[in-house]
């Protein structure tokens, strides 16, 4: 089992980068990172029923999905973060 990172780790970028992020707010504003303390500090700021649209880029398989539960994906992502080789299997 892959050990989980501390709150300084998540804010980092992983090594490899595998994911980027992007939401699309309903006034058209986009917001993107790579990490998953910007997820957790935009999902915060904002009110999930400004997003429009929230899309997760995998840039080994190069594949995009759509998010619809933000909570459960920064549990799973959390946990994973260390492995390259974790794929979000939407």
């Amino acid at each position: 089992m892959e050990r989980q990172p501390n709150l300084i780790e998540l804010g980092r970028r992983p090594d490899p980068v595998r994911y980027m992020w992007i939401f699309m707010m309903e006034n058209g504003t986009l917001k993107s990172g790579a990490t998953w303390m910007t997820l957790k500090r935009a999902s915060e700021e904002c009110d999930y029923d400004d997003v429009k649209l929230m899309k997760i880029v995998d840039l080994v398989e190069n594949k995009v999905y759509t998010i619809t539960d933000i909570p459960e994906l920064l549990e799973e992502w959390r946990a994973n973060y260390f492995n390259p080789q974790w794929d979000i299997g939407i």
